[in-house]
Order: C-alpha cells, then sequence, then structure tokens
C-alpha cells in the first residue's frame, strides 16, 4: 500500500480530521516506544529526531525549528 493510498483512505475515512487522525496515530506510536524501552530513551530519541530535522531545515535553507528555539529564548521578549 503506498503512501497515496494510506493518505487517499484517511481522507475518505476521516474528512475534515486527517491531522488529528495522524495526531492520535504519533500517539500510539510514542507510547508503544515509551513502554518498550523506557522514558528516558524514548525522549533521547525524541530530542534527537528535533536535532535530525532542525539540521535538514538549516541545510535547506529554511531553519524554522531553530528560529523558533531563538525567539522561545530570546532575552528580548
Amino acid at each position: 500500500m503506498g503512501a497515496s493510498r494510506v493518505s487517499a483512505w484517511v481522507s475518505r475515512t476521516f474528512p475534515g480530521h486527517e491531522n488529528a487522525f495522524w495526531g492520535g496515530v504519533c500517539g500510539l506510536v510514542s507510547a508503544l516506544v515509551f513502554f518498550a524501552i523506557g522514558f528516558w530513551r524514548t525522549v533521547l530519541i525524541g530530542v534527537l529526531v528535533l536535532v535530525g530535522v532542525a539540521v535538514g531545515q538549516l541545510l535547506d535553507g529554511d531553519p524554522r525549528l531553530i528560529d523558533a528555539l531563538r525567539r522561545l529564548f530570546s532575552r528580548n521578549q
């Protein structure tokens, strides 16, 4: 089953609620990983994924995650 077929199925089955569906899937996967390997290892995986996304955005020339972190931790708020 290809990604486009899965996306089409989600759109047909949950019209207008596709993001809620994918959020639920992410929550389920996170819970399974948490129970399988533990809290701190799950946190480490999450942090490493965010670092990977940030580096990828930086290399793409669109560092939105890094900019958001800079705004969050900026003293000039």
